[in-house]
């Protein structure tokens, strides 16, 4: 693998990151209203059309990059807005990449203007799945997803599905939304979709840091296999992440916190009945008014 290449999977995966750790608590609230198992067929749906659509019929390659081009500026613009923390910053990531797309074409500056409106795009797509699929079905559908992911690389199909993908984009004459790209390194939409997903899912939570570093961590494992393979599952590592999240979530309060409901346990006063028997005192169990035997006031 190439220096630049290491450089490619290094800047994809702390992408992918970064769209776990971007997305704000209560962003998209009122989809709640929406919420249906059937939505959770998106997502291993997305992996399904995204590589037998493009094999059928050389048409539908070309109205996926059509489609894309069309509605991920409005996508990214509605992620500053409403999905993602630090508005500024980003508003101005997405006037300079939407200029850069624009005018500069093809290029590193143009690669990385077209990246990071796609990712943008992806975070309000991916925060939004979350708030329409109950929780246990997201979790099957993100299982699917990785699954399907993982067979159709495996028997060559997706390598077939990428070819045909490259071949629409490169025959339009505008901006390619479907994937992000650093250097030599790429990663699909439907992977950016994931990870947005898994960011929605820990949005505004504790583990929201821990599972961005997760995901960063394990997604550049993973591009470390390109070394021996063309294609890797970059929903792999969002996968993973998930069953971590649901064992931190099941996990055992830690030492210090332990120490502190033991200390917080002997400080608390102690009944009255306690306090006698520890005494050497018998326990008074009657109930007031009745008089006790044994003279207790």
């Amino acid at each position: 693998m190439s220096v630049a290449a290491v450089i490619g999977v290094l800047g994809l995966s702390l992408l992918q990151g970064t769209l776990v750790a971007l997305p704000r608590g209560g962003a998209f609230a009122p989809l709640v209203r929406l919420r249906s198992r059937a939505w959770a067929m998106l997502l291993p749906g997305a992996i399904v059309v995204g590589t037998f659509a493009p094999l059928w019929h050389r048409a539908f390659a070309a109205a996926l990059v059509i489609g894309a081009a069309t509605t991920t500026p409005l996508l990214a613009v509605i992620a500053v807005a409403l999905v993602a923390r630090a508005r500024r910053a980003l508003a101005l990531v997405l006037a300079v990449g939407l200029a850069v797309t624009t005018a500069v074409g093809p290029g590193t500056a143009g690669q990385l203007a077209l990246t990071s409106v796609t990712a943008l795009a992806s975070l309000t797509v991916g925060v939004a799945l979350t708030r329409v699929i109950p929780r246990r079905w997201l979790l099957i559908g993100v299982g699917l997803m990785a699954a399907a992911d993982v067979c159709f690389l495996g028997v060559g199909v997706g390598l077939s599905a990428d070819g045909a993908m490259a071949a629409a984009s490169a025959s339009f004459h505008g901006p390619h939304f479907t994937q992000a790209s650093v250097g030599p390194a790429v990663v699909d939409y439907p992977d950016l979709v994931l990870a947005s997903v898994l960011g929605g899912v820990v949005a505004g939570s504790a583990l929201q840091r821990r599972a961005a570093v997760a995901v960063a961590l394990l997604a550049a494992s993973t591009g470390m296999l390109l070394t021996v393979v063309p294609m890797v599952p970059e929903t792999v590592p969002t996968a993973v992440t998930f069953g971590l999240l649901a064992i931190w979530r099941r996990a055992p309060l830690s030492r210090a916190g332990r120490s502190q409901a033991r200390a917080a346990g002997a400080s608390a006063p102690l009944p009255r009945a306690a306090l006698r028997v520890r005494a050497g005192l018998p326990a008074c169990r009657h109930l007031v008014p009745q008089p006790c035997p044994h003279g207790c006031p």
